[in-house]
């Protein structure tokens, strides 16, 4: 009995923290309001059923001495006993504390009192003339200080078969919910016909836990000693016969008893037999519910709250699947958009690369190509001042200001620019513009090499905008100024190029390293040699015209559009790779409490299930 209690008192414990399990849960929206109450609401039965009291349901024929047995069974007097049927309603008669209490509906209002013996005789009495006023409902429940009921066992009385006032619902339900039926009838009258019919119906509705009480055997044994006659044992034995294979109690779910007898030892009146029966009948059905149908409600306790946890675990693994399965899905998003923003990173620093390597091959070239061409004028510089100071020309100290000799100057200088403006339009400006359309190509060939994945919303990459810094091939200006020999600054305008003209130091620095006198006219003209080639081969001016014509290539500048998008597009996706891994973080929250909800859950049932087993 200690052990069913501790198993009883474990199951409850385990009904109370799993309430409050599936309340947390319900309040952090792992599980749903309406799955949260359903289930709630199985485990509420399991706690009712479990903690009422155990029911004994007493049924048989009027004035088979129903209403006495359960006066004997509680060892007082509290409901009325008549040959007449005199009880209308199913009576439940529970325990309490004071003497005698009553719980009824009337007009819908539960009412709960204090009541005296000789007023719940009148209460339940159909015959008592205040009975028909009272609007009260078919059950009352009556509360006694007794033994037996304190054992949690409720006592319920039920109309008798035969009763004009029979109400089958009430009677059925209180069978239905009966954890054991005892069956009254009449030694006078045992097993009649109404009895066999109602054993039959009883079994047909595979109610089993059968105890038959056949009494007024005092009333038997009286009429042995007035006939002097020994009939008591052999109507036993067939009586026993008769109902032994009606119960799964067999010979011991069959009593004979006297209440009568019971209740005249208690209130210390004469009885006829000395062993009236009742206190056996007392033991045997309190060994039998704690032996059988305790053990039972415990064992649906235990098997249905282990269905609410298969139904617990099995919703908890969905949801658990279902934010892990996010998880895993964001951070492979997570992982294809950090991709993807390296992709546009690399883009760009390819682009860059691109742009530099295409800056650094062009700059050799043209460098190359001005120092070749530098070279070649000062090759054709002989020639050139003999062609200009021919024998007709004079060369006087004081002439060095005449027209004559800057036109000489200026014709010299032209030739040289010339020259130089020839390379440069015939292979330095198609060379930066095979260069630029490279570079374009290369520049698509990079972008879709990287950006074949951009997938965030609202953001593409459309036709980059391609470079176009082609040079047109015009002609170079060949104004001339007068200033140092000096390559002037190339400038972009509208994707063409326009050199300014060569120009030499003026004529007279160069007549004023002469000296004043007359000269032979073939030394003279080898200073003048002298003096120009001095002047090409500076570094100065080679540096300066490599520097003009490498300024107006603006090719980093013209991939702007390029790298812009791609910025754009690193910076979409770090807002989004951010929104993610936040989202994620939620997510891994919901895992973590999800897991623990489930740890919880174990735990209650695990703990549960070993303190059932180990006892």
């Amino acid at each position: 009995m200690e052990t069913l209690n501790k198993h009883r008192h474990t199951i409850l414990e385990k009904v109370n923290q799993l309430k409050g399990l599936l309340e947390d849960m319900r309040q952090s929206g792992i599980i749903e309001d309406c799955f949260a109450h359903k289930l709630v609401v199985s485990m509420s039965d399991v706690y009712i059923n479990l903690t009422k009291p155990l029911i004994v349901t007493l049924i048989g024929p009027f004035s088979s001495g129903k209403t006495t047995f359960i006066n004997a069974i509680i060892k007082e007097r509290i409901l009325p006993e008549r040959i007449a049927p005199c009880t209308g309603m199913v009576c439940k008669i529970g325990y309490c504390d004071s003497h005698l209490k009553i719980q009824y509906l009337e007009g819908g209002i539960k009412i709960k009192k204090e009541i005296t013996i000789e007023e719940l005789k009148s209460f339940v009495d159909i015959n008592d003339p205040s009975y028909r006023q009272r609007e009260i409902s078919d059950v009352l429940e009556i509360f006694h200080n007794n033994d037996f009921c304190a054992k949690d066992i409720v006592l319920v009385d039920t109309p008798g078969f035969n009763d004009p006032n029979f109400q089958d619902d009430a009677t059925n339900m209180a069978l239905e919910k009966a954890d054991v039926v005892i069956y009254c009838m009449s030694a006078i009258h045992a097993y009649s016909k109404t009895d066999v019919e109602k054993i039959k119906e009883l079994h047909r509705r595979k109610i089993d836990s059968i105890f038959y009480i056949v009494g007024f055997m005092d009333i038997l044994r009286s009429n042995e000693i007035n006939t002097g006659s020994s009939e008591t044992d052999s109507f036993k034995n067939m009586i026993t016969g008769s109902l032994a294979p009606q119960t799964i109690l067999r010979e011991d779910g069959v009593f004979f008893v006297s209440a009568t007898d019971e209740l005249n030892k208690i209130y210390k009146k004469p009885y006829i037999l000395d062993d009236n029966g009742v206190e056996n009948v007392r033991i045997k059905i309190w060994n039998y519910l704690q032996k059988n149908r305790l053990p039972i409600k415990i064992k649906n306790a235990h098997n249905s709250l282990n269905k609410i946890s298969a139904e617990l675990e099995k919703t908890i693994k969905i949801v658990l699947e279902k934010k892990q399965n996010s998880c895993i899905a964001f951070e492979k998003q997570i992982l294809l958009k950090q991709k993807n923003r390296d992709d546009a990173q690399k883009c760009i620093n390819a682009i860059s690369q691109s742009c530099a390597e295409y800056e650094k091959e062009a700059y050799s070239f043209v460098k190359a190509q001005i120092e070749a061409e530098i070279l070649g004028v000062i090759d054709n510089i002989d020639q050139w001042v003999n062609e200009v100071f021919d024998s007709s020309f004079i060369i006087s100290p004081i002439g060095f200001h005449n027209d004559e000799m800057q036109k000489k100057i200026n014709t010299i200088q032209s030739k040289c620019t010339a020259r130089i403006q020839k390379a440069i339009e015939e292979r330095i400006v198609p060379y930066i513009n095979t260069s630029t359309n490279s570079l374009n190509r290369d520049i698509q060939h990079l972008v879709e090499k990287y950006i074949i994945s951009v997938d965030i919303e609202n953001s593409k990459i459309d036709a980059f905008g391609s470079l176009h810094l082609a040079v047109k091939e015009n002609s170079l200006n060949s104004n001339m100024v007068s200033i140092p020999l000096i390559a002037t600054l190339l400038v972009l305008e509208k994707s063409s190029v326009a050199i300014t003209a060569l120009a030499f130091n003026p004529i007279v620095g160069i007549l004023a390293t002469l000296g004043w006198g007359l000269f032979q006219r073939e030394r003279k003209k080898k200073k003048i040699i002298s003096c120009i080639k001095e002047q090409l081969r500076s570094y100065s001016l080679t540096s300066q015209y490599v520097q003009a014509i490498m300024s107006t290539i603006h090719w980093k500048e013209g991939a702007d559009k390029t790298t812009s998008t791609l910025m754009n597009i690193i910076k979409e996706y770090d807002n989004e790779i951010n929104r993610l891994r936040s989202e994620n973080s939620e997510l891994a929250a919901d895992v973590k409490m999800i897991t623990e909800f489930e740890k919880r859950r174990y735990d209650t049932f695990n703990t549960m299930n070993v303190q059932l087993t180990k006892s």
